[in-house]
């Protein structure tokens, strides 16, 4: 069997080291309760909430849904044969679910690419790429499918006709213009209608 030393117990008496200090953080970082209360985004009037950006002129287009926003983007594609590309999406932090970027097409969505040309004495074919600065901005909010925007339409390129050689044609209008061509539809005949074929 093994023998255990023996144990002692000092006692002291409390000096001003040992007396208790109070549970809890100093009063200067306590917050009151005020600042604890957050807003529901469907009241709050702070930066990037609904409310706030409606009574700004941060976002001054309106459209009652997504769907709605995505037909009258459509309508204005067609009616100045333009096209906006997605260029950045960014996911919301409460106040907001979702802001979106379009840019037209004749911008840059990334940044400024480091291909190195092969054959630099070959011919350049011309960029479309010019910066144009017409962008759309839309928010969409949490309680609410209202979409909030802003749409900055100054191009620095021709519209219309003079646009359509750069903008994208889907497959089915691809098919309905070799269609109208098989009939023997002559070229012009088939550009001056090209607003009313589904781009």
């Amino acid at each position: 069997m093994t023998a255990l030393p023996p144990f002692q117990l000092n006692v002291m008496s409390p000096t001003l080291e040992m007396t208790p200090r109070p549970h809890g953080p100093p009063a200067s970082i306590v917050l009151r309760l005020d600042d604890l209360r957050t807003d529901s985004p469907a009241t709050s009037r702070k930066p990037g909430s609904f409310n706030y950006d409606c009574e700004s002129s941060s976002f001054p287009e309106h459209w009652p849904n997504m769907a709605e926003f995505e037909v009258w983007r459509q309508a204005e594609e067609l009616a100045y044969s333009i096209e906006f590309v997605a260029a950045r999406v960014v996911q919301g932090d409460g106040l907001w679910t979702l802001r979106r970027r379009f840019v037209c097409s004749h911008q840059r969505t990334g940044g400024k690419g480091t291909y190195q040309k092969k054959c630099p004495d070959r011919q350049e074919i011309r960029s479309k790429k010019t910066g144009c600065p017409c962008k759309i901005m839309i928010k969409c909010y949490p309680h609410t499918p209202i979409v909030c925007g802003r749409y900055e339409g100054d191009h620095d390129h021709g519209v219309g006709s003079s646009n359509i050689p750069f903008i994208r044609i889907s497959s089915a209008s691809r098919e309905q213009i070799r269609g109208l061509l098989e009939q023997k539809v002559h070229r012009r005949e088939i550009i001056l209608n090209l607003p009313t074929l589904r781009i």
